[in-house]
């Protein structure tokens, strides 16, 4: 039985599985990060907790330099009037191209003159851009936050 499990045309079949399966993990790992969705939500997630912690210098590090002047005008409003307490990642819209990515969002936050709990829901936009390979935010919808 032993000598049968060593006969070449078995060692090589066994051989040609393994490379398979190590190629195929081996795509998603090292494929094209337009599509990778692991990589995407750490991406979302990093932008937002940077907001959560006021880190907006961070956070200005994913968003499209065509956005950089809202982003900088709507976290100045946000800074001394909002407190972001938490967030939740409720639903990512992929389309057939891949681009742009839907992102709703909601957040937990208050206002500093009242310090009662709110929620909403927001919609993020989320582009690739070839020039840096990267996922950066191009519409904020940060607007209903500071209204």
């Amino acid at each position: 039985m032993f000598r049968r499990l060593l006969q070449p045309s078995r060692i090589f079949r066994v051989t040609v599985v393994l490379l398979a399966v190590a190629i195929v993990g081996g795509c998603s790992t090292f494929g094209n990060p337009k599509f990778n969705e692991k990589d995407f939500s750490e991406m979302v997630d990093a932008f937002n907790t940077a907001l959560r912690w006021r880190d907006f210098k961070s956070a200005s590090a994913f968003v499209l330099p065509e956005v950089q002047e809202e982003f900088w005008q709507m976290v100045d409003s946000m800074d001394k009037r909002v407190r972001l307490t938490e967030y939740e990642v409720r639903n990512v819209a992929w389309n057939d191209k891949g681009q742009p990515v839907s992102v709703f969002i909601r957040y937990q936050y208050f206002f500093m003159s009242n310090p009662e709990l709110r929620s909403k829901t927001i919609h993020q936009e989320w582009v690739y851009d070839e020039r840096i390979s990267n996922w950066q935010i191009a519409a904020l919808g940060l607007e209903p936050l500071v209204d």
